[in-house]
């Protein structure tokens, strides 16, 4: 994971977190000055609703948590990576 400067994490909402491979994933990598840029493939909640697990996973690592996306929908995706040009 180390030879990445940007990571995008894909990934279920489950009752309003990530599911607890996304909690292992964190607890086996250091991420030290990454970018990480969540999005949840949930049709019903959005990524607000793992923002707070996800910046309890990352809290004592040096990591640029993004706010993320939800990913349920084609034009959202293309919308997301044209707002990033």
């Amino acid at each position: 994971m180390n030879d990445y400067e940007t990571i995008y994490l894909g990934f279920p909402t489950w009752w309003y977190q990530p599911p607890m491979v996304i909690h292992t994933f964190f607890a086996e990598h250091q991420f030290s000055g990454q970018t990480i840029v969540p999005f949840t493939t949930s049709a019903s909640s959005s990524i607000t609703a793992s923002a707070k697990v996800l910046a309890s996973l990352t809290e004592r690592k040096n990591v640029d948590l993004k706010a993320g996306f939800t990913a349920n929908q084609t034009n959202v995706i293309k919308q997301y990576f044209k707002d990033l040009l």
